[in-house]
């Protein structure tokens, strides 16, 4: 107001505090702010462009945040209104200087858009972009600046998400990298570098290596000790580290630290709720976090529980991001997959619409071939492949097929997004019992497993499973004896990975009975019945029909030594 006042509305200080106001209304995150800021942002480039120029720096600054706007907008037609924006800056910057500071940020931001559009030919570029802003920020800043560190984790965090294994490989010296930049330029309990640890943390318990596991876990301690000293015990970011150390000690494996998760989500909850507000995005990913945990413990009293975080989750997002936001639409997600597994008929009913909005505003928002539209394409079809509907069924089908397509063109054949598409479609066409489908199902099991030993080679359940999968496909499509040698190494790894104790181990065992029993083997069927039978005594009550067939089928193979066939069982993964 003072400077309108005193320099009036066309000066470039007016455009300067437009420009600040702008910024932090759209930090804000509040939908109302968001348009507020927007206007704001061109109002500012307006003026600039008229008492500047149109190649002037500071009309770049302006370019550039008006752009940031756009990408935060609802509407896909907005959105895409950002790239011309963010490529005028782009340009007028390189003018100025192909190797400046300012020049990087631009490239950075046109990268990390492009990242963003679900383009196979954009996501190349982008990474290009990356590369050369970090070659700037290194020649013109130094090794170990602070920007440069910064441009490191954006190129990890884009290698990270193409998918190649090699290019995951590749991540994980950028991160080591960063951190280290980050700590010789702010010493070793400054926030940034908490942040960067944190970052380590994150790649390494996603590369499902078990030693990187184990490795992460010092490194989520030491972010969030540093973050409590600097920053305190009830700060965002401490929230954060909190979050996140849960979300970790989830996924060890060990009961111990499976308890401790509930207290650090529900911490984590409280901090954002008292710093934040209720309804803040944040505090959202909070409820959404402990809702997870909860459903998942196996207490129904928890199962139950989940249910109004859920709720409150979604309340929260499309209050303060809108209904149609991408957090918006996970919410919803989560929510019918909750409503899936109530076993209420009523709850798994209603589940069906809110899938079928998501991949509405998906297909709406992000377009018909975008990942994030495959992904809820792939919801759909697991919720209809489990009506009973004939129709459904068919329908389910048609969804699993077009994920395949969209992942194929969007992120390559070898992604393990694309590989878990072909796995879907296989099961599915697996199950349809259909000769034709068999052969198919066969193939593409076939196809998905060199992708598995490139990308998902440390998943050894998954591999195991999908084996098993692709070893009855062929048995059903009347090719035991290729089906033999790999059920039998099926059965040999599950015995490995757990001993003759676990269900999935009965049920390899199961599915060997039933191919040796084809191929004439009596002596490896009874011994693969009994040691089936042993773990399913144990572990399941005596009328399950899992426990119920074995003893059936040892039975007649002792009162008729002779006879081979007949294994007709439907083995499933139990």
């Amino acid at each position: 107001a003072i400077r309108e006042e005193a320099l009036g509305p066309m000066h470039p200080d007016t455009a300067m505090s437009l420009s600040n106001l702008a910024g932090y209304l759209r930090r804000t995150g509040a939908p109302a702010d968001l348009a507020a800021a927007r206007l704001l942002h061109e109002r500012a480039l307006a003026i600039r462009e008229h008492a500047l120029g149109l190649m002037h720096p500071e009309t770049a600054d302006s370019l550039n945040n008006l752009a940031v706007s756009l990408e935060l907008d609802d509407d896909p037609a907005v959105r895409s209104a950002a790239r011309p924006l963010y490529e005028r800056a782009l340009a007028i910057r390189e003018q100025v200087g192909p190797k400046h500071p300012a020049t990087a940020m631009s490239l950075k931001n046109l990268a990390i858009y492009l990242e963003e559009t679900g383009d196979a030919a954009d996501l190349a570029t982008a990474r290009t972009l990356f590369e050369r802003a970090m070659a700037i920020r290194e020649q013109v800043l130094g090794p170990t600046h602070p920007d440069t560190a910064t441009s490191l984790t954006d190129l990890a965090v884009y290698l990270e998400k193409t998918g190649d294994p090699a290019d995951l490989a590749a991540a994980r010296p950028y991160y080591e990298r960063a951190l280290a930049c980050t700590e010789a330029a702010l010493g070793p309990t400054h926030p940034d570098t908490a942040s960067a640890i944190h970052n380590l943390a994150l790649y390494l318990k996603s590369t499902g290596d078990p030693a990187d596991l184990a490795a992460a876990r010092p490194l989520y301690e030491r972010a969030l000790a540093i973050r409590e000293e600097a920053l305190g015990p009830s700060h965002t970011e401490t929230a954060a580290s909190i979050s996140s150390m849960a979300s970790y000690l989830m996924c060890t494996g060990n009961p111990d630290d499976l308890a401790a998760v509930r207290p650090l989500y529900e911490r984590a909850l409280a901090i954002r709720k008292e710093a934040l507000g209720p309804m803040h995005p944040d505090t959202a990913t909070s409820f959404n976090n402990l809702a997870v945990y909860l459903q998942g413990t196996g207490n129904p009293a928890d199962f139950a529980a989940a249910r109004p975080l859920y709720e409150h989750a979604l309340a929260s997002r499309e209050q303060s991001l809108g209904p149609t936001h991408p957090e918006t639409i996970r919410t919803l997600n989560n929510i019918a997959g909750y409503l899936q597994g109530t076993g209420d008929p009523a709850d798994f009913a209603a589940a069906r619409p809110l899938y079928e909005r998501a991949l509405a505003i998906r297909e709406e928002t992000l377009g018909l071939t975008h990942p994030d539209t495959a992904t809820s394409l792939d919801n759909l079809a697991f919720y209809l492949e489990g009506t009973g509907d004939p129709a459904d069924s068919a329908a389910a089908r048609s969804c699993y097929e077009r994920v395949l397509a969209i992942r194929e063109q969007a992120l390559g054949p070898v992604h393990p997004d694309t590989a878990t598409s072909i796995i879907n479609l296989a099961d599915y066409l697996m199950a349809s019992h259909e000769p034709t489908d068999q052969v198919t199902a066969c193939s593409l099991y076939e196809r998905v497993l060199p992708i598995l030993g490139d990308t998902l080679s440390l998943d050894v359940e998954k591999t195991l499973r999908i084996k098993q999968n692709f070893a009855m496909s062929l048995y059903q499509a009347g090719r035991a004896d290729d089906a033999l040698p790999i059920i039998r190494d099926v059965v040999t790894g599950q015995h490995r990975l757990t001993g003759d104790t676990s269900l999935e181990s009965a049920s390899a065992l199961m599915t060997l009975a039933v191919i040796t029993d084809q191929t004439g083997d009596q002596v490896e069927t009874e011994d693969a019945l009994r040691r089936a039978l042993a773990i399913l005594t144990e572990q399941l009550e005596p009328d399950d029909p899992a426990t119920q067939w074995v003893q059936r089928r040892l039975a007649e193979l002792t009162a008729k030594p002779s006879v081979e066939g007949g294994g007709t069982y439907s083995v499933e993964d139990k």
